[in-house]
Order: C-alpha cells, then sequence, then structure tokens
C-alpha cells in the first residue's frame, strides 16, 4: 500500500480523547484548585503542626474486683444446685441451668456429666430407667419404666416432676 494514500485517509479523522482519561484528569485539577483556593484564603493551617484534633477523654480503668459478668448470688460463694448424671443405658438428655441450655446429647453407657446452677437445672430424658442422678450429692429416684420420657426441675425449694408421659 502506498504510504502517501494511507496518511492521506487518516489526514480527515481526528482522534477521540477518552473519557476514561478525562473525567479522572478533571476532577484531579478540580480537587487541585479546591485545595488552592482553601489554603489562600486561611482556611487551611500553613504547617500540620498546627493542626488540633480532639478527641474524647478515655474511660475510667476498672476496679480489678469489678467483673464484665453479670453479679452472681452474693450469699452464696458459689452455685448451690448441683446435678450428676450417671448412663445405665444410652439415653438422651437435655440440661437447662438457670435458664440456659446446657447440654443435648445421647448420653452412652457409664458417662457421666455434671451440671451447677443457682437457681434452677431442668432435665429431660428419652430413658429415665437408664440413668441415676444424685442432686446435692443425694440420689433421685427417677421412678419410670424403660422409654419414659422424664423432666424433672431441681431448685432450692426441691425436686419438681414436670410435663412427663410414656412414649
Amino acid at each position: 500500500m502506498n504510504r502517501s494514500k494511507l496518511f492521506s485517509e487518516n489526514a480527515g479523522i481526528e482522534p477521540k480523547l477518552s473519557h476514561r482519561r478525562i473525567l479522572p484528569f478533571c476532577a484531579a485539577v478540580l480537587a487541585g484548585i479546591s485545595v488552592c483556593t482553601l489554603y489562600l484564603s486561611g482556611a487551611l493551617p500553613e504547617r500540620v503542626d498546627q493542626v488540633v484534633i480532639s478527641l474524647p477523654n478515655p474511660p475510667a480503668p476498672l476496679s480489678e474486683t469489678t467483673s464484665p459478668y453479670p453479679a452472681a448470688d452474693k450469699t452464696n460463694e458459689g452455685p448451690s444446685l448441683k446435678l450428676e448424671v450417671m448412663a445405665t443405658q444410652d439415653a438422651w438428655v437435655e440440661v437447662e441451668t438457670d435458664g440456659q441450655n446446657k447440654c443435648r446429647k445421647l448420653v452412652r453407657v457409664e458417662e457421666g456429666l455434671s451440671f451447677q446452677a443457682f437457681e434452677r437445672i431442668r432435665i429431660m430424658t428419652g430413658n429415665s430407667a437408664g440413668i441415676e442422678l444424685r442432686f446435692n450429692g443425694k440420689p433421685v429416684a427417677t421412678t419410670g419404666t424403660n422409654r419414659r420420657i422424664l423432666t424433672l426441675e431441681f431448685t432450692n425449694q426441691g425436686i419438681l416432676e414436670v410435663n412427663s408421659r410414656n412414649s
């Protein structure tokens, strides 16, 4: 192809500027003009060490005896309720202490569990004949037949059987 013809064909075409290049350039120029205007008007400090940053005062340190956890019963040093569970057969148990779910599991033969609480321990089992219970060191009779669903609630006032049934 003739070189002069190539140039003559492209002579009438002007290169288009890309918008991708123009917009960032214009934004940078506008930002620079804004900063210069603020500096010249005195709105910006002349030196960085003149910038004052105001921060709120930090909170006072906590004392060593302060705990982030809710206060427990102050009259007793530790939990007053203790329940021990020993499986003599496989049994499903669900245990809740002071309103919080602590355990949901299949307890295997000869497996033992222990729970403590300040106000209440509630246990539900799917095989009441398959577990032995001790409340505050004393044995608890789980009078029931095999596969009996049993729900017991232990408090400082005693033991209460709740919503139990045969399955």
